[in-house]
């Protein structure tokens, strides 16, 4: 039995024509959100739809328009600012350390998020599910606006690395509704912000890792 063969790869050139196409494609909602108008922006959108540039342009209005009406679309003075613009939209944000660390040496944004020192049972008290999802939409938001001005610089492609710290994580931290609303959350982010994260760490982690990691890889993106 004969093989599909695979499409080659895209050259450099034919991937720059692609890009070129959606940009054209995407100008009117580009004239409105001109910080998105960057290559590597373009570029991701595009691979997160195997290059179909239709989809890709249908599915990344959506998600600029619902950034816009979260008031999402903003200039982020720095990771001290956005941390006490959180703490002004939600309760919750005080009990939940970590967020956006800055560039490695390489100009990658690294964010830290402590799970397991969380206390989702409190958290959930403290505020609505909404709060939750807006909260981490406009962190991810940040790390993007702060990404895109990394990649200005360096002129090169760069990615959020997300680490992911489960010291003191117990049994009793796994609280279902948290849980569920914590995947579904992680849906939100990946349709918002494609081909975005490069590498996930986990660190100081329990032996009942591999139980929370078989409910959310179902919604982990192959990178």
């Amino acid at each position: 039995m004969c093989q599909d063969e695979k499409d080659p790869p895209l050259s450099y050139e034919e991937k720059l024509g692609d890009i070129e196409q959606f940009r054209k494609r995407m100008a009117p909602i580009l004239d409105k959100y001109p910080s998105y108008d960057t290559l590597f922006t373009l570029d991701r959108w595009l691979r997160s739809y195997d290059n179909d540039i239709e989809e890709a342009a249908k599915r990344m209005t959506q998600a600029l328009e619902n950034l816009y009406a979260l008031d999402a679309c903003r200039e982020y003075d720095s990771a001290e600012w956005l941390n006490d613009f959180l703490h002004s939209i939600s309760r919750a944000a005080e009990y939940f350390p970590g967020g956006i660390m800055g560039p490695d040496k390489h100009g990658n944004i690294i964010l830290v998020q402590p799970m397991g020192r969380a206390r989702p049972r409190t958290l959930m008290r403290l505020g609505r599910v909404s709060d939750l999802y807006k909260a981490s939409i406009l962190e991810t938001e940040a790390c993007m606006y702060f990404l895109r001005k990394e990649e200005a610089v360096r002129g090169h492609q760069l990615s959020i690395i997300f680490i992911l710290d489960l010291a003191e994580l117990s049994l009793e931290s796994i609280y279902m509704p948290a849980v569920k609303a914590y995947i579904n959350v992680l849906n939100v982010l990946q349709y918002l912000f494609p081909n975005s994260i490069k590498k996930v760490y986990v660190i100081n982690s329990p032996s009942m890792i591999n139980v929370l990691f078989n409910m959310v890889k179902r919604v982990l993106s192959k990178v």
